[in-house]
């Protein structure tokens, strides 16, 4: 995702992910044409040629998922986010005003280990999210994160969500399993959103 202000203040937040789509699906034709050349030359049942058919099935059904252009403004003067997305054929916008947003959470996929992928997300009023985009993304350094801020700005909350300072401590320490526990003991949130808000102050305290 990148991020940057308007003249008039507003932050205008975008993703598009079309160009490594295509990627993905010029791999994905590259072994579709492969596949048809080895069936032509040897036997259709080859393992080589199915190899190839899976190989192209996956890289295409991929780059469908990438295909994803979103742009989100969070105007300050008149306290509402007009947002946009598409996905292929799929295309959906329309506005939210600034007090239906109860808070910015950054999350990260169930079991995701090594380089964290991550996608931002609007808790809204009515306890609905509204992800600012659908694919979690390899966020190597940590600019969901700063984007995540810079949205909080803008909608006037605090840079950082206030976390205890005893789950800070426990953190601080290595206790990560603790820690989630902790917060969600003394905020109320369930498991998936603590677990999110303590990596976000993990990554700030690296």
């Amino acid at each position: 995702m990148e991020s940057r202000e308007a003249a008039d203040g507003t932050l205008v937040v975008t993703h598009d992910g079309t160009r490594f789509a295509k990627w993905l699906a010029a791999g994905g034709g590259a072994l579709a044409v492969a596949a048809i050349a080895m069936a032509v030359d040897g036997s259709p049942g080859d393992e080589r040629v199915l190899g190839a058919i899976g190989g192209a099935a996956i890289l295409g059904v991929a780059s469908l998922a990438f295909a994803e252009t979103a742009r989100f403004e969070f105007a300050p003067r008149r306290r509402i986010i007009r947002w946009r997305r598409r996905w292929a054929w799929w295309h959906r916008e329309g506005t939210i005003r600034f007090d239906e947003v109860k808070d910015v959470l950054v999350e990260r996929p169930i079991g995701d280990h090594g380089v964290p992928s991550r996608r931002i997300v609007l808790r809204l009023a009515d306890r609905s999210t509204h992800p600012l985009r659908a694919a979690f993304v390899p966020d190597v350094s940590d600019e969901t994160l700063r984007i995540a801020e810079r949205i909080r700005a803008a909608l006037g909350r605090p840079v950082r969500p206030a976390v205890p300072e005893s789950v800070q401590s426990l953190l601080e320490q290595g206790r990560r399993i603790e820690a989630v526990k902790l917060l969600r003991e003394e905020s109320d949130l369930s498991l998936a959103d603590a677990v999110n808000q303590v990596d976000e102050l993990e990554a700030r305290l690296r």
